[in-house]
């Protein structure tokens, strides 16, 4: 959110950046996020993308134990990956 708040706030006309919700949601992983105010989202100046990260909060959502590539990886005679 906060990197699209960045580059909205970077345009020089009205710009809406839609979210769900009248008010910021709560993230217990990140105590400090996007700003919120009057229903809007505002760009501030905190360094990096200008939240916390809290890891005892996170839930793992999901745990990838294998390799699976269901489309194949193509590649040239010289290595080159291609699409074709």
């Amino acid at each position: 959110m906060k990197i699209g708040v960045h580059c909205c706030a970077a345009l020089p006309g009205p710009v809406i950046m839609e979210m769900t919700g009248k008010d910021a949601k709560v993230h217990p992983h990140l105590p400090v996020h996007y700003d919120f105010r009057n229903g809007k989202m505002w760009p501030n100046s905190r360094p990096g993308l200008g939240v916390e990260f809290d890891a005892s909060q996170a839930e793992l959502e999901l745990e990838i134990t294998e390799q699976s590539r269901p489309i194949p990886l193509l590649e040239r005679p010289d290595g080159s990956i291609t699409n074709w």
